[in-house]
């Protein structure tokens, strides 16, 4: 080997790493450093338990069974929401029954809209239903940047931020593993 192949070489070994370190930070989209699936609510919505008025009996006073607990709650704003509706709440119903020893960490809530049937989706004991306030809806879909999708997934945290939501069709195998981290990762809840 020649001389100065061996010098180019060399060269060429120590001024690389420097180039690509330089086009990566040129480039961030090239690397994805989340590591969560859903897609996080900048900025949080902090919501009042106490706007939600419950649909039945059952949901009258569990209210406050959601303080202190992580919330997958579904949002229902039209009627014609039925395979998707009820795919979303099938789907929570087998991410909770998932976490095992984390299951009473977490709790269902079906908000449903001014009109639409909520009976007819879900005949789960355990899934408290309820009306959001007035304005619940309308800051939900204004921070999301426009009108809600049938059959999203919302997560709220136990101190009542609303932090991250899925979209319809969400797998929900992602979802258990995101809970799954915030429930390690949380002191409360």
């Amino acid at each position: 080997m020649s001389p100065r192949v061996l010098i180019s070489g060399i060269i060429l070994i120590c001024v690389l790493p420097f180039f690509a370190a330089w086009q990566v930070y040129k480039n961030p989209q090239w690397i994805d450093g989340t590591t969560n699936y859903g897609r996080l609510i900048v900025p949080v919505i902090k919501i009042d338990r106490t706007q939600f008025i419950g649909l039945d009996r059952l949901s009258q006073y569990p209210i406050n069974q959601l303080k202190g607990r992580w919330v997958m709650i579904h949002l229902i704003t039209k009627n014609d929401c039925e395979l998707p509706c009820r795919e979303s709440l099938h789907k929570t119903k087998q991410i909770r029954l998932m976490l095992h020893q984390d299951l009473m960490r977490v709790r269902r809530l079906l908000v449903v809209g001014d009109n639409v049937a909520s009976s007819r989706l879900d005949n789960d004991g355990a899934l408290l239903r309820v009306r959001p306030g007035k304005s619940f809806i309308a800051r939900v879909s204004s921070v999301l940047g426009g009108p809600l999708d049938q059959g999203m997934l919302l997560l709220m945290d136990p101190l009542g931020n609303l932090m991250m939501w899925y979209p319809s069709g969400f797998d929900p195998y992602r979802v258990k593993k995101d809970m799954k981290k915030l429930l390690n990762v949380s002191q409360i809840g």
